[in-house]
């Protein structure tokens, strides 16, 4: 799910490519120039344009030989004072077409802090912070080293990060949908991972549809995956509080024959990989959802049980939320701070709700 510094018309795997233009263009929308020609392309306009005026403008002037569709899009705050479009869309030709799918994007709370490269972060070894023996318990019970990797996970990519938590650690975890492609495994994981979220300054786990867990990032380090948010107990904007774990899935699909689902892009599903859930408990719209499998649901048990028990003073599964618990409409101080609905993952995805997510997570730990 995370805002980068520069946005962009971003396809999820091969990026935003906008053929069978006749030949290159200077667009200018109503709300701004946009630069853009027949390869990549990138939106820039007045922070005060809104993402429709933007497409629209877009739309009148790009000359496209087909039809512009129906696309869901967030207009975005980025470092630079502009708003960058993220959308969904697709456009048909005569000869071909071609999907332009965003990723499960976030605004960048923290434009202050600069991206940054953590050069402790290698695909070798575990690095370990030390947990201090000294002092009352329970701190004693817990003294010693304190990984800051997953052991299984795939670790050959690298995000950029934010700063440390205050603690060290993260003090929960964010479970996220993809709202993207995964019917091709780890090559879909993959690519979520370096076609959207290491160009868009994006941090969190990523969950492939094999189980597959990737860690691109040291867990003493905070990034960008989920923008405006507040929990009663930890406040507003809390991406430098808890951790992010996307899994590769569709999120919201919808019914377009008898056992046949589509998310908006080439990928179908049938009834046995798609749940109904009416809007209740964390479910904010009511719909059918495309299914985390057993792999993933496993996958993500597993690692937020490890999460608990490598740093059991910090992390605390009562701080395990899923995006539509904490995703609220505004940032703090304007209204609808504490207003949710902004987003549905996981939604009907996990095959419970949330606070049995957290009672499973809790009854697992050993007592005593």
């Amino acid at each position: 799910m995370e805002r980068g510094r520069r946005g962009r018309l971003s396809g999820r795997h091969s990026g935003a490519r906008l053929r069978d233009f006749s030949h290159r263009q200077t667009l200018v929308a109503a709300a701004g120039s946009i630069p853009c020609d027949a390869g990549p392309v990138e939106t820039r306009a007045t922070r005060h344009a809104s993402a429709g005026r933007l497409v629209a403008g877009v739309a009148q002037r790009v000359g496209i030989r087909g039809q512009l569709l129906p696309f869901r899009a967030e207009a975005i705050l980025s470092q630079h004072s502009c708003i960058s479009f993220l959308g969904t869309f697709i456009m048909t030709t005569p000869s071909a077409a071609e999907e332009v799918i965003a990723h499960h994007e976030e605004l960048d709370l923290y434009p202050e802090i600069p991206l940054a490269d953590d050069p402790r972060f290698t695909a070798k070894g575990i690095p370990t912070i030390e947990v201090p023996s000294a002092g009352p318990r329970p701190m004693a019970r817990y003294a010693g080293s304190v990984q800051l990797v997953y052991p299984t996970a795939d670790r050959r990519f690298s995000m950029r990060v934010k700063g440390h938590y205050a603690n060290g650690y993260p003090v929960g975890a964010v479970v996220h949908s993809t709202e993207g492609r995964s019917k091709k495994g780890d090559i879909d994981a993959e690519n979520t991972i370096t076609g959207t979220g290491i160009p868009n300054g994006h941090c969190y786990f990523c969950i492939s549809s094999t189980g597959k867990v990737y860690q691109p990032f040291l867990l003493d380090s905070w990034g960008i995956h989920c923008g405006k948010t507040y929990h009663p107990d930890l406040g507003f904007a809390l991406d430098n509080k808890l951790v992010g774990i996307e899994v590769c899935c569709a999120g919201i699909v919808k019914k377009v024959a008898d056992d046949r689902y589509h998310p908006g892009w080439s990928e179908t599903f049938t009834e046995a990989e798609v749940r109904y859930r009416d809007k209740t408990e964390n479910i904010q719209k009511a719909g059918h959802y495309h299914q985390f499998n057993a792999a993933q649901e496993k996958a993500l048990f597993d690692l937020l049980i490890w999460l608990k028990t490598n740093n059991p003073l910090v992390f605390k599964l009562e701080h395990v939320f899923g995006h539509d618990e904490i995703a609220t409409n505004a940032p703090q101080g304007q209204p609808g701070d504490k207003t949710l609905g902004r987003k549905q993952d996981p939604g009907g995805s996990l095959s419970m709700f949330m606070k049995d997510l957290r009672a499973k997570l809790l009854a697992a730990m050993p007592s005593g």
